[in-house]
């Protein structure tokens, strides 16, 4: 008799939002952590068009954002760049992630820097996000105790 074999795991993605208006060399730490810390297949980079959050958009237009992301980036697989939330009007992750979850078998990871996860509980169905994702936060150097909020 033979055994069924167990369902291979998902491979994890990480999602990194965020305007990157400029990108900096913290963004890079923290998406280099998130994939050797949790074994990620890959790391999205994903602008955003515009932060609902935010009274403005970026400074720079996406297609400047693009190219700096891509320049910063170099020509490494496991950071690609996503347009994904570019275009005019606000970017809600929970759209985006939901439409992942749809279209590919992956395991998201949401990758955060501790100053948006001050502002985590203002986003748009932010409990969706917990429900179905796992939160990776990225303190900043001297921060302590930096935890994603309980859905």
């Amino acid at each position: 008799m033979s055994r069924p074999r167990p369902a291979a795991p998902r491979p994890a993605l990480g999602y990194f939002g965020g305007s990157f208006d400029p990108v900096q060399t913290g963004h890079l730490a923290l998406a280099r952590a998130a994939l050797r810390q949790e074994k990620l297949r890959q790391v999205h980079f994903v602008p955003a068009g515009r932060s609902p959050l935010k009274s403005t958009g970026p400074r720079a237009s996406d297609r400047d954002r693009l190219r700096m992301l891509r320049l910063a980036l170099g020509r490494r697989r496991e950071f690609p760049v996503a347009r994904w939330d570019l275009g005019p009007g606000p970017s809600y992750t929970y759209k985006t992630l939901r439409r992942l979850r749809r279209q590919n078998r992956a395991e998201w990871r949401l990758i955060l820097g501790s100053d948006s996860l001050k502002h985590f509980e203002k986003w748009r169905r932010w409990r969706e996000i917990l429900r179905h994702h796992v939160v990776l936060v990225g303190a900043r150097k001297g921060e302590k105790g930096v935890r994603p909020p309980r859905g």
